[in-house]
């Protein structure tokens, strides 16, 4: 052959060098997966069989498809925990769990990915990332202020940092993540199907604790009743907060799949995935969490014509489960208006934006520390409003108090300037013609785009979020998974 002829043939592309690279590594998992599960289920440790097993389904999930992957671990990671899904390395080292493995894994290939549209030959170059936007340089500049405010943290510099990273950053990241990959209709439902079934899930959960009082997966020996009769309940987050508020911003992307399901079988199975949902928000007994559920119910139905001739066949759904509840005793109408009438909380909240705003006052641009309320609250203003209690620590109770008192105004501008983007970024879509071949129109993502917004800013507005790793993660990958859709859908815009 000649070696002109040897010249001309081609060499392989990236983005065959990245099958090869995968098909390698795929290889690879299941082989030492394989070995080390022999071993270990012949010894004492058999719980570190899970891990690898589990952890190992993981990275070959990430491997094969990024978003089969992402959805994965937004199944698994309300449970990881619990059920041996977190390598532990040792004391000082921060564990590997299903959403730092993800993140880990996803950023590398962003990378990667990113390489190879600058330097062709590098990586995988066969899609283009999505142009940056003002939304992701107000992330970037919210989560590069609140790295400012570690330094004077009362957490210290090492468990600061990685309270950040694992709480602000990865659910940031997670939104780039959704908005890259989760780029097409196929997608977008598939992220349906995964948060019905995680939301059906903790509904489930919800509502078992609140009737019979037996918590699941609680990191927490002990329960709490408190105005008589409810329960708090403490499966999986140890926060009724927590459980309700996720709950909620999944509600809006599941009305979505209520009227998106090509069958009545796949739409039944969503609605009542949904009617899950909704009775877990209700009987997690959180007003924050009931407040959100409205906004996004409300959004949609007011901006989308479609989806409010879909919840019309969920109605009877919604009946039966409110005469069941009624038939346990649990939806009382005594124990509702006690839960909005309720003053202490709210007197609880005015003595905490009180002393907050006294605290940023002492420090308007930089803030007092990351989550330095607490401490600064109790030993500088002396609030107690736990007495007994030694490791309840005061709080905010609202997301944007605690951004303002933590990071100051360095932090607060560009937190608002977030979601002010997603909402600026949802109407500059809006506004875009509808090609009339397409069966989903702007307006309806849209529509989902403003309602978890609106959700989301309801349920914030009532609690430390930032303490909810998973309700920052659910909320980014449904926004981020909803831009995408309507990026690919209409050609990327500058917003």
């Amino acid at each position: 052959m000649s070696e002109q002829h040897l010249e001309s043939v081609p060499g392989p592309t990236p983005g065959r060098i990245w099958q090869i690279v995968i098909a390698v590594l795929a290889v690879a998992t299941v082989v030492i997966s394989g070995v080390v599960l022999g071993r270990v289920l012949l010894s004492q440790d058999w719980t570190l069989a899970v891990t690898v097993v589990g952890l190992g389904a993981l990275l070959l999930a990430l491997l094969l498809d990024p978003v089969a992957g992402l959805l994965l671990c937004v199944v698994l990671a309300p449970f990881g925990q619990f059920i041996h899904l977190t390598l532990q390395f040792g004391r000082g080292i921060p564990a590997l769990d299903v959403t730092r493995l993800t993140a880990l894994f996803l950023f590398v290939r962003l990378v990667i990915q990113a390489l190879g549209q600058t330097h062709p030959g590098v990586g995988d170059s066969q899609r283009r990332l999505p142009a940056l936007t003002w939304v992701d340089l107000a992330m970037f500049l919210f989560a590069g202020a609140i790295f400012l405010s570690i330094p004077a943290s009362s957490l210290g510099l090492v468990d600061g940092a990685q309270t950040v990273v694992s709480f602000i950053a990865l659910p940031l990241l997670f939104y780039y993540f959704a908005r890259t990959w989760s780029r097409t209709p196929k997608t977008l439902l598939a992220t349906v199907g995964a948060l019905a079934l995680v939301g059906a899930l903790m509904g489930i959960i919800t509502a078992r604790e609140q009737i019979t009082g037996i918590a699941t997966f609680s990191p927490v020996a002990y329960d709490l009743i408190y105005e008589g009769r409810i329960r708090k309940v403490l499966s999986l987050f140890r926060s009724p907060a927590t459980m309700a508020s996720t709950l909620a911003v999944m509600v809006p992307l599941l009305l979505y799949g209520v009227q998106r399901a090509s069958t009545w079988g796949k739409r039944l199975l969503v609605g009542v995935a949904l009617v899950c949902v909704l009775t877990g928000v209700f009987l997690a007994y959180v007003r924050g969490g009931w407040l959100a559920a409205l906004l996004g119910i409300a959004v949609v139905v007011l901006l989308s014509p479609r989806m409010r001739r879909a919840l019309i066949p969920l109605i009877p759904l919604i009946l039966i489960a409110a005469l069941l509840l009624s038939g346990i005793s649990l939806v009382n109408p005594e124990t509702v208006e006690s839960r909005l009438t309720s003053e202490q909380p709210i007197t609880y909240r005015l003595r905490a934006l009180e002393i907050a705003l006294a605290m940023v006052r002492q420090s308007p641009l930089l803030g007092i520390g990351f989550d330095n309320f607490g401490t600064q609250a109790t030993g500088q203003y002396g609030w107690d409003p736990h007495p007994g209690i030694r490791v309840t620590m005061p709080s905010t109770h609202n997301s944007f108090v605690y951004v303002l008192v933590s990071g100051g105004l360095l932090a607060f501008v560009p937190y608002l300037a977030i979601f002010a983007g997603l909402a600026r970024r949802g109407y500059a879509f809006w506004r875009l013609p509808t090609h009339s071949d397409r069966q989903v129109t702007n307006h309806e993502l849209v529509a989902v785009l403003w309602a978890t917004l609106a959700a989301y800013l309801g349920a914030i507005a009532a609690f430390d979020v930032f303490n909810a790793q998973y309700t920052n993660l659910v909320f980014f990958v449904i926004v981020g998974t909803l831009l995408g859709n309507l990026e690919q859908a209409n050609g990327e815009i500058v917003g």
